[in-house]
């Protein structure tokens, strides 16, 4: 596999001018509840910006006196000097409305109708738009994490990710002592491109049922609430499955702007949907047995969408999926962020359903000083544990 030689340099241009500025520290919370905000946005500007984690935490790199903004679907945003970030931030959540007060300006089938329109003329207009991501992945054994992947991968982003290629990445993993057998996704980055919109009066036997198309109602019950007031209202449309569909579908909770008809955010879950698990056994002449599967499961997701660049566009994908394995509770997470529009176009190959993102991995070069000087997005205190043990070992680009 050929290295994106351009891209890798402009990360490493980044990273130098990231050096000299000032990292801040701090975590989103509700400013009522206390609780943390995953996945919050922190925007300085087009070059320069993050997302919280899964516990609210955040790094961001920025002169003192550029201005952060920080923003979370159903709250209101707030535009704060970098110099005067503290290590919690608080946001205000903006008050639901009952619907016996407030009701949609027409009927619910037809502002479903309109925001699926809408949709598909967002992802047609801006279908070629490519950017570059940050992708990290993890995967449990209980409450011990056996591997770690981060990687930069290239793809379009209009509405939904696409075509996801690899521009350079690393890999660790260790077989949890405790366990006889563990498994892991190699293609656990296909689970980051949910569809939520498609053209198509029915769905192929097989494809996922997703939740903005002509015949939507055969296959959900849809019901909505809404948030905020006028001119800046929100219309969650909360998509449920109907009992009897037993088919990959998408339960879900789609965020709305009232006024455009652009989605904002989606919450949920995949439901009976494809992945490649492969199943790692250790016999008893001590050699691990590989063993690959088509596995269907259950996933929860969190994304949310930006248009800083005048489109719809994905900002992150939160993925969380658990399955038991033995007598173990076994999960793997993800995250992916959206760096911004790509500059040159990469020359690696198109990651499809099947690939294995470790092995792609495998065939490229460790630079260990690039990734050190690359978080992108905080670690949560346990993947940076297993980060440092991963490196004090030396295991990134082999598997053990």
């Amino acid at each position: 596999m050929k290295h994106p030689v351009i891209l890798l340099l402009l990360c490493c241009w980044t990273m130098v001018a990231h050096a000299q500025q000032t990292a801040f520290f701090g975590t989103v919370i509700d400013a009522g509840t206390r609780e943390t905000l995953p996945f919050a946005s922190i925007y300085i500007n087009k070059e320069n910006s993050t997302i919280a984690n899964q516990e609210g935490g955040f790094v961001v790199r920025a002169d003192s006196v550029d201005v952060a903004r920080i923003s979370f679907v159903g709250y209101k945003s707030r535009q704060i000097p970098c110099g005067q970030l503290s290590s919690v931030v608080e946001l205000q959540p903006i008050e639901q409305v009952l619907k016996e007060v407030v009701v949609l300006p027409y009927p619910l089938k037809t502002f479903v109708r309109r925001t699926t329109k809408e949709t598909l003329r967002m992802l047609q207009k801006f279908r070629k738009r490519k950017s570059t991501f940050f992708y990290r992945q993890t995967a449990f054994s209980d409450s011990t994490c056996y591997e770690l992947v981060e990687a930069f991968l290239t793809g379009n982003s209009a509405v939904s990710l696409r075509n996801l290629q690899l521009a350079s990445g690393r890999y660790a993993g260790i077989r949890p002592d405790s366990i006889h057998e563990y498994s892991f996704f190699g293609n656990f980055f296909t689970f980051s491109q949910i569809d939520i919109a498609s053209k198509k009066e029915w769905p192929l036997w097989g494809d996922d049922i997703i939740p903005l198309f002509r015949n939507y109602h055969i296959f959900y019950d849809v019901d909505y609430d809404i948030i905020g007031d006028v001119p800046e209202r929100i219309i969650a449309l909360r998509f449920n499955p109907k009992p009897e569909i037993a088919r990959p579908i998408l339960q879900a909770t789609i965020y709305v702007d009232e006024q455009t008809m652009h989605v904002r955010k989606l919450v949920g879950q995949g439901r009976n949907i494809a992945v490649l698990h492969t199943k790692q056994v250790l016999g008893t002449d001590s050699v691990v047995k590989a063993v690959k599967k088509l596995y269907r499961t259950n996933f929860n997701f969190v994304v949310n969408m930006t248009e800083e660049r005048g489109f719809v566009e994905v900002q992150s994908v939160y993925i969380d999926e658990l399955h038991a394995q033995g007598n173990t509770l076994q999960s793997t997470r993800s995250i992916i962020f959206n760096l911004g529009e790509q500059q040159e176009r990469d020359k690696g190959r198109q990651l499809e359903f099947s690939a294995n993102l470790h092995r792609v991995i495998e065939q490229q070069e460790y630079d260990p000083e690039f990734w050190r000087q690359n978080e992108i997005v905080r670690r949560t205190p346990m993947e940076q544990d297993v980060l440092d043990l991963f490196e004090d070992k030396q295991l990134f680009g082999v598997w053990k």
